[in-house]
């Protein structure tokens, strides 16, 4: 029992030293927000296909390009005619082309 008292009591010291040096707690930090900022480094330049996608099918039939299937269960087309678009980046990058089925953001080209 002295045990448990004596590591809670670390804890805690460890936790109010973190807080008083500033230091950013981790539930505080977004991965999906580091992860987005990451993606729109600037330089990175992209082409977008605009489409619409088939909810039987789950595919984003696009102009000039085969139907592509909507990636994941987050990203299936909510309904008949919803908007897709295929995100293809430009030059020497490391990212991959991406579909997004039922997307509403920007579709600049």
């Amino acid at each position: 029992m002295y045990n448990a008292h004596l590591l809670f009591g670390f804890a805690l010291l460890l936790l109010l030293a973190l807080g008083a040096s500033g230091a950013v707690p981790a539930h505080h930090v977004d991965p999906r927000q580091t992860h987005l900022v990451a993606r729109q480094a600037p330089g990175q330049d992209e082409t977008r296909t605009r489409g619409t996608c088939t909810q039987m099918s789950n595919k984003c039939n696009l102009a000039g390009h085969d139907a592509q299937v909507c990636p994941a269960d987050y990203n299936r087309c909510p309904f008949e005619g919803a908007p897709c678009v295929l995100i293809e980046p430009k030059g020497d990058s490391s990212r991959k082309p991406e579909v997004r089925c039922g997307y509403l953001g920007s579709t600049r080209s």
